[in-house]
Protein backbone atom coordinates (compact mmCIF):
# COMPACT_ATOMS: atom_id res chain seq x y z
CA UNK A 1 0.00 0.00 0.00
CA UNK A 2 0.96 3.25 -0.57
CA UNK A 3 0.48 6.95 -0.13
CA UNK A 4 2.52 9.97 -1.06
CA UNK A 5 4.01 12.29 0.91
CA UNK A 6 7.03 14.90 1.39
CA UNK A 7 9.11 15.31 3.67
CA UNK A 8 10.64 18.65 5.45
CA UNK A 9 13.52 18.10 6.55
CA UNK A 10 15.09 21.25 8.78
CA UNK A 11 17.71 21.79 12.34
CA UNK A 12 20.94 22.00 13.64
CA UNK A 13 22.39 19.60 11.27
CA UNK A 14 21.54 21.72 8.25
CA UNK A 15 23.25 24.95 9.26
CA UNK A 16 26.58 22.52 9.86
CA UNK A 17 26.23 23.60 13.86
CA UNK A 18 29.16 21.92 15.02
CA UNK A 19 31.11 25.17 13.10
CA UNK A 20 29.30 27.61 13.78
CA UNK A 21 28.38 26.65 17.47
CA UNK A 22 30.72 24.33 18.50
CA UNK A 23 28.40 21.69 18.88
CA UNK A 24 26.22 18.73 18.10
CA UNK A 25 23.16 18.98 16.79
CA UNK A 26 20.31 17.56 19.36
CA UNK A 27 17.98 16.66 16.69
CA UNK A 28 16.61 16.23 13.32
CA UNK A 29 13.16 18.43 12.55
CA UNK A 30 11.12 16.87 10.12
CA UNK A 31 7.54 18.03 8.80
CA UNK A 32 5.43 15.54 6.94
CA UNK A 33 2.78 16.23 4.68
CA UNK A 34 0.83 12.95 4.11
CA UNK A 35 -2.20 12.10 1.72
CA UNK A 36 -3.96 9.43 3.61
CA UNK A 37 -5.74 6.38 2.17
CA UNK A 38 -9.21 7.66 1.37
CA UNK A 39 -10.01 4.90 3.28
CA UNK A 40 -9.94 4.73 7.34
CA UNK A 41 -9.66 1.02 7.08
CA UNK A 42 -6.64 0.65 4.42
CA UNK A 43 -5.46 3.96 6.61
CA UNK A 44 -5.81 1.68 9.72
CA UNK A 45 -4.03 -0.96 7.69
CA UNK A 46 -1.22 0.72 6.25
CA UNK A 47 -0.12 2.35 10.40
CA UNK A 48 -0.64 -0.65 12.34
CA UNK A 49 2.52 -2.25 12.14
CA UNK A 50 4.30 1.02 12.99
CA UNK A 51 1.88 2.83 15.63
CA UNK A 52 4.64 4.28 17.25
CA UNK A 53 6.61 6.29 14.70
CA UNK A 54 3.29 8.42 15.26
CA UNK A 55 4.03 9.31 18.43
CA UNK A 56 6.18 12.08 18.56
CA UNK A 57 7.64 12.12 21.99
CA UNK A 58 8.57 8.35 21.13
CA UNK A 59 10.15 9.33 17.71
CA UNK A 60 11.98 12.01 19.66
CA UNK A 61 13.39 10.27 22.63
CA UNK A 62 13.73 7.15 19.97
CA UNK A 63 15.84 7.97 16.93
CA UNK A 64 16.13 11.63 18.02
CA UNK A 65 13.61 13.17 15.17
CA UNK A 66 11.65 15.73 16.13
CA UNK A 67 8.91 14.35 13.83
CA UNK A 68 5.10 16.15 12.99
CA UNK A 69 2.99 14.53 10.54
CA UNK A 70 0.50 17.03 8.71
CA UNK A 71 -2.07 15.33 6.50
CA UNK A 72 -2.95 16.71 3.44
CA UNK A 73 -6.66 15.82 3.88
CA UNK A 74 -6.96 18.40 6.93
CA UNK A 75 -8.97 21.55 6.30
CA UNK A 76 -7.47 24.08 4.13
CA UNK A 77 -7.45 26.70 7.13
CA UNK A 78 -5.41 24.11 8.83
CA UNK A 79 -2.59 22.74 6.11
CA UNK A 80 -2.68 27.49 5.74
CA UNK A 81 -1.89 27.43 9.47
CA UNK A 82 0.19 24.69 9.62
CA UNK A 83 2.36 25.49 6.52
CA UNK A 84 2.87 28.92 7.64
CA UNK A 85 4.13 28.06 11.33
CA UNK A 86 6.25 25.57 10.46
CA UNK A 87 7.89 27.63 7.30
CA UNK A 88 8.47 30.53 9.64
CA UNK A 89 9.78 28.00 12.45
CA UNK A 90 12.45 26.82 10.39
CA UNK A 91 13.19 29.28 7.75
CA UNK A 92 15.56 31.48 10.24
CA UNK A 93 18.46 30.65 12.31
CA UNK A 94 18.20 31.41 15.97
CA UNK A 95 20.40 34.63 15.06
CA UNK A 96 17.88 35.54 12.72
CA UNK A 97 19.59 34.86 9.41
CA UNK A 98 17.87 33.06 6.82
CA UNK A 99 18.62 29.23 5.81
CA UNK A 100 16.91 26.78 3.87
CA UNK A 101 15.01 23.38 4.43
CA UNK A 102 15.48 20.56 2.63
CA UNK A 103 12.88 18.67 1.11
CA UNK A 104 12.53 15.01 0.61
CA UNK A 105 9.44 13.81 -1.67
CA UNK A 106 8.52 10.32 -1.39
CA UNK A 107 6.63 9.02 -4.40
CA UNK A 108 8.05 5.86 -5.47
CA UNK A 109 8.63 2.66 -3.91
CA UNK A 110 11.73 1.48 -6.08
CA UNK A 111 13.51 4.46 -4.27
CA UNK A 112 12.72 2.72 -1.16
CA UNK A 113 14.63 -0.25 -2.34
CA UNK A 114 17.28 1.26 -3.63
CA UNK A 115 17.85 3.05 -0.16
CA UNK A 116 16.90 -0.27 1.95
CA UNK A 117 20.05 -2.10 -0.65
CA UNK A 118 22.30 1.03 0.20
CA UNK A 119 21.62 1.04 4.16
CA UNK A 120 20.83 -2.57 4.73
CA UNK A 121 16.96 -3.83 5.36
CA UNK A 122 17.21 -2.37 9.11
CA UNK A 123 13.74 -1.33 10.92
Amino acid sequence: MTFGAAWRLNGSFLEDIEAQEGRAPGDTDVVTFVSYPASSVDLAAMLAPKKELLRRAHVKSTYHVDHIVIPLGAPPSVLVDQGRYWYVLFSHRRDRLWKGTLVVKLVDQSDDDKARNVLGDKP
